[in-house]
């Protein structure tokens, strides 16, 4: 999977059961898991089915430091048509025929003629769905069904990568592993900018772009070091995000696992696109 595919969207977790989409028996895995980074973010895919039929690549992309995940689906055509596409899109696990809700999702056709799909979660929801004994995923045109169970292996090379990949950032591994109730924003984070925020300079240059930003939250709820560890290829485009979380940004601080306020620090995209 390619960085250009798959993307963090907004999204929260419910429990609410529904029934799953018409699909086949879900596939057998044909490959293993590998974890790799793409673009300052952690990807764990792994193939499913194969045969003449095609395999469906499947993959989970946690937005570091951040609650959102993003599910990707990419299947040949064969395998992923599905009879009503207009219905909304669903993940849903067995045995509990439980369902994640999807807040937000992606779906058309690749220029290889294959189907994908691209589904937004909460982050809670993601051991749920890997220890799956099989899911269901439909959106769009695309509906599989797949045998995940991926296990404890799986999910701690996932954290693994993200240790990693905050460790590069200058973020103490310690000090995020302290962390037990995370810190809540007061103002949606997409309340926190608007078109006013778009720099002059930028405008006029017709410069768009998504910057990965990384920002502290301190004891007090308050905003400091923020920073992109991702640009969008224009610097005042990087700083106003930073500006505007900054001045507008509020939480309620994360907690220690004795209830303590302690530091913490939250990560987003910021697609800038030219007004």
């Amino acid at each position: 999977m390619t960085g250009g595919m798959i993307w963090a969207l907004a999204a929260v977790v419910a429990g609410n059961a529904q029934a799953a989409p018409d699909v086949a028996v879900p596939l057998a895995p044909s490959g293993k898991w590998v974890v790799e980074h793409e673009d300052n973010v952690c990807v764990l895919s792994r193939t499913f089915g194969g045969g003449p039929g095609g395999a469906v690549s499947f993959g989970v992309k946690p937005l570091t430091l951040s609650k959102f995940v993003t599910v990707v689906v990419i299947a040949p055509v064969g395998i992923a048509k599905r009879a009503n596409p207009a219905d909304a899109a669903r993940i849903v696990l067995s045995p509990s025929n439980q369902s994640i809700a999807v807040t937000a999702d992606t779906h058309g056709v690749l220029p290889t003629g294959e189907t994908v799909a691209m589904l937004s979660i909460d982050r809670s929801a993601l051991p749920a769905l890997l220890q799956a004994t099989s899911l269901t995923i439909a959106a769009g045109d695309v509906a599989v069904a797949i045998a995940p169970t991926a296990g404890l292996g799986a999910a701690k090379a996932l954290a693994t990568c993200e240790t990693q990949l905050t460790t590069r950032w200058g973020i103490d591994p310690v000090a995020l592993a302290a962390v037990a109730i995370p810190a809540k924003e007061n103002i949606p984070l997409h309340e926190m900018i608007g078109t006013d925020d778009y720099p002059k300079g930028s405008v006029a240059t017709r410069k768009g772009g998504d910057s990965m930003l990384v920002w502290k939250i301190g004891t007090d709820g308050k905003v400091s070091e923020c920073r992109a560890v991702q640009s969008a290829g224009d610097a005042r485009l990087d700083a106003a995000g930073c500006n505007a979380i900054t001045r507008r940004g509020t939480f309620t601080p994360a907690r220690a696992a004795d209830g303590t306020a302690i530091a913490s620090w939250r990560s987003t995209v910021m697609k800038w696109r030219n007004p």
